[in-house]
């Protein structure tokens, strides 16, 4: 009765570019808790307390982005099994990480999910605003956290 009426193409492309995103999303929230759980080096308390931080940014994006598919009456999935089926590939080795290969590894997840995020993003910017809106200010966040991890590389 209170759904917002989408036409079933629109409704598709919005799923698809906010569901793409979750995932991405996800995915990187995973990544840089295990760099978090697992950075050594001289920089290691730097290094950890950024994480947290970066941590915390995407736990909130992860949540406006799934929050905007449930409003759009678009059921969100972050189940462990379907992100890990549809994520390209590992972001980390296993194990100890010393801290300048976190911050290049780190940096290298942020500007690829930037990207993907941008691809998914220029495909409704034109069905529909919010949505768009909601998904430049997550590309925002992750190109502000790009520039710090980048400025940290020697």
């Amino acid at each position: 009765m209170y759904e917002l009426k989408l036409s079933g193409e629109n409704r598709e492309a919005l799923a698809r570019a906010l569901q793409g995103t979750l995932t991405d999303l996800v995915a990187l929230g995973l990544a840089v808790k295990q760099a978090h759980w697992n950075v050594v080096g001289p920089s290691f308390k730097p290094v950890h307390e950024h994480l947290d931080e970066l941590r915390d940014e995407l736990d909130e994006f992860v949540d406006e982005i799934a929050e905007r598919m449930v409003a759009l009456s678009i059921s969100p999935n972050g189940q462990v099994s379907d992100v890990a089926a549809i994520t390209r590939d590992d972001l980390l080795p296993r194990g100890w990480i010393q801290d300048s290969d976190v911050v290049r590894l780190i940096a290298s997840a942020l500007y690829n999910t930037n990207l993907h995020v941008r691809e998914l993003m220029a495909t409704i910017e034109e069905i529909d605003t919010v949505t768009a809106d909601l998904m430049h200010e997550v590309v925002a966040g992750l190109e502000k956290q790009l520039w710090m991890f980048r400025a940290q590389v020697r």
